[in-house]
């Protein structure tokens, strides 16, 4: 509450619209994509917070320095190509004695699972797949690393878990395979190979192994992290 909000690689807004009702001063949004933007700006349309909002690059964040006493990131920095720039970035525009919290899907859980199963039935890599590896933010060595040099102290890594609820599997691998980026890169390539419909039903089989029924729905754990880091100084 009462704090300036930067939300970096912002998609949609969940994050926004979280500091928003948090009652958060003001709100910035910075993602690459114009269309996930266009429908952050209708989802926030009519709020009485100030709200900005910008296409931006998360390594050359359209945004001043040492401004924003909370800098946040949901599921979205991890996919950085460059971390360590994009660590840079979120320590420069947070206001001194601010405090940086980002998400990142824990490894070997969903939904990162999944797009290791499609990625075992391609014959070779993607192409010009991106170098980002987002679970490597879920590691608090590594995290550490990115920010290395940027004076950013890292104040906690706290597990959580999102269960994702769905009518059942099919339906499940269907949400996962028309919403997620890293998954629809490599159904892009299955789909050119003619081989969709036998990796759909590899997914669907993967989904059911790592969810389980909860009356009528059927849930899919997504274990994740939440780091808060702090850039020292007095605000």
């Amino acid at each position: 509450a009462g704090q300036p909000v930067l939300d970096v690689a912002a998609g949609t807004g969940n994050v926004a619209a979280a500091a928003v009702a948090a009652g958060a001063a003001a709100v910035t949004l910075v993602d690459a994509c114009p269309p996930l933007l266009a429908h952050a700006r209708a989802r926030l349309a009519g709020t009485r917070v100030p709200i900005r909002i910008a296409v931006g690059d998360c390594h050359r964040l359209p945004a001043a320095g040492g401004r924003a006493t909370r800098v946040l990131s949901g599921f979205g920095v991890v996919y950085a190509d460059d971390p360590a720039a994009a660590a840079r970035e979120l320590v420069r525009v947070c206001a001194p004695g601010g405090l940086i919290g980002l998400t990142a899907f824990t490894p070997g859980g969903a939904p990162g699972c999944f797009r290791a199963v499609l990625t075992d039935l391609l014959d070779e890599p993607v192409p010009g797949r991106s170098r980002a590896v987002p679970a490597r933010w879920a590691d608090g060595s590594r995290l550490r690393g990115f920010f290395a040099g940027t004076g950013a102290e890292l104040r906690s890594v706290t597990d959580h878990t999102l269960p994702l609820r769905f009518a059942d599997p099919a339906a499940a691998a269907r949400f996962f395979a028309d919403r997620s980026g890293p998954i629809l890169e490599v159904r892009e390539q299955l789909a050119a190979r003619g081989r969709w419909p036998a990796a759909a039903r590899a997914l669907t089989e993967a989904v059911a192994r790592t969810g389980r029924a909860d009356g009528d729905a059927f849930v899919v754990p997504a274990p994740y992290r939440v780091a808060v880091l702090s850039r020292p100084g007095i605000a």
